[in-house]
């Protein structure tokens, strides 16, 4: 048997030994502390810490949000940001659309959801824009007032309500 072969058929040996003792024993074999033994025997992680940059990474660090380009390049999330932060690249913000002529005479004519589905936009964001532009709510929904209600609502308007 050549020697090469000779030394590896003695290591798998050596592992099948070891797998059959408890860490406990190996320990004690070895007159090494337990916890020790175990630090050793972590697994080592996929993803070295030390791994130097690449030029490739560093250019999208700031174009993709840092959870997504951690998962790309196989960083943790900690890192990307860490090192976007470390050379003074802003966070990544999604722009801001603006509101076109046509989209902002559609607010208040429609309810805010329906809007929103038209546009692409968050309900909530057509909310904020029908307030900043001054536009009351749409009453899709709403009926109409009877006459007994329209009649009410004008006394209550005029101020012919009967006090007591």
């Amino acid at each position: 048997m050549p020697a090469g072969s000779q030394a590896i058929a003695e290591r798998k040996a050596i592992r099948e030994l070891i797998r059959a003792k408890s860490d406990r024993e190996i320990a004690r074999l070895l007159r090494q502390s337990y916890r020790v033994l175990n630090l050793h025997r972590r697994r080592p992680s996929t993803i070295s810490h030390r791994e130097r940059w690449t030029d490739y990474e560093i250019r999208l660090l700031g174009r993709i949000r840092d959870e997504e380009l951690a998962k790309l390049i196989r960083r943790g999330v900690t890192a990307v940001a860490g090192k976007r932060e470390s050379l003074g690249i802003a966070i990544l913000a999604p722009q801001r659309i603006r509101w076109s002529k046509r989209e902002i005479e559609l607010l208040g004519k429609r309810s805010d959801p329906g809007v929103a589905r038209m546009l692409g936009r968050t309900r909530y964001g057509v909310q904020l824009k029908r307030h900043s532009q001054g536009v009351s709510r749409c009453w899709d929904g709403a009926r109409p007032l009877t006459r007994a209600e329209e009649a009410l609502l004008e006394r209550c308007v005029t101020g012919s309500w009967p006090r007591h």
